[in-house]
């Protein structure tokens, strides 16, 4: 079931995806623009406060909760985001052959041309 739904909907974007669409015109004037442009009023930043004493209530800060699922569910992202060794070593190992098969390739003598 879930590969009919996959299936169906990569080939309706697909399908609709391809079809041609047109766009509606944009009629830009430009000096309607230009005038916006030089009417508006600029932001005025409202200046720094220097030697400030910090916030003047303390800031609330609620005590951490840790219940057995959000350590069990930390630990298993910290465990996928932990590549495992094997895998890498297959990675490289696959990448290394690929680029000792390929050298080989293109060292080998071509066909004799008479």
């Amino acid at each position: 079931m879930r590969f009919l739904i996959s299936l169906l909907t990569l080939s309706g974007i697909l399908v609709f995806g391809s079809l041609p669409s047109s766009a509606t015109p944009i009629k830009v004037d430009l000096k309607r623009l230009i005038d916006r442009a030089e009417n508006e009023r600029i932001y005025v930043y409202m200046p720094a406060r220097v030697g400030w004493n910090g916030p003047e209530k303390p800031a609330f800060t609620p005590p951490p909760l840790t219940r057995p699922e959000d350590v069990e569910a930390r630990q298993w992202l910290i465990r996928l985001a932990i590549p495992d060794p094997r895998m890498l070593m297959a990675f490289a190992v696959a990448i290394f052959g690929l680029r000792i098969i390929r050298r080989g390739r293109d060292h080998q003598p071509g066909p004799a041309t008479a």
